[in-house]
């Protein structure tokens, strides 16, 4: 085994684009008043009291900034409503989530992961393969 350790210095004190994003914990969304889109916020966690469709507007991306994958959110269907109350995720202004200006997902317990790419939203759908439930 060899003690060289893993480090390149020229990388030290850099944000590199990908890099691995840190999720500090999964705020839970009771309540459509609170489905507003946090600065602090990278997991949501969609647990509506009263059940009913919504609609979560992403932040502007000029606000993030151009660099790829400086904002990436999670959201989750912790109670499998999404089935029959869809839940749409909105481009904000003219920005796009992968050329659509919303998707909308339909799929109980779902998941979806979207990623600033600094001129558009990506939708990864790794975890939606054989699933279903995501129009745009």
């Amino acid at each position: 085994m060899s003690t060289t350790p893993n480090i390149v210095p020229s990388y030290l004190g850099s944000v590199l684009p990908a890099a691995s994003h840190p999720s500090v914990g999964e705020r839970i969304v009771t309540s459509l008043a609170d489905l507003s889109l946090l600065a602090t916020d990278t997991a949501l966690g969609m647990a509506l009291a009263t059940p009913a469709p919504a609609t979560l507007t992403l932040p502007a991306l000029s606000a993030i900034g151009a660099e790829p994958g400086l904002r990436v959110i999670r959201i989750f269907d912790r109670l499998g409503q999404w089935g029959t109350n869809p839940f749409t995720v909105a481009a904000s202004g003219a920005d796009k989530i992968d050329g659509e200006s919303s998707v909308t997902l339909s799929q109980p317990f779902g998941c979806i992961i979207l990623e600033s790419r600094g001129t558009y939203w990506h939708v990864d759908v790794s975890g939606w393969i054989g699933f279903g439930g995501l129009t745009g």
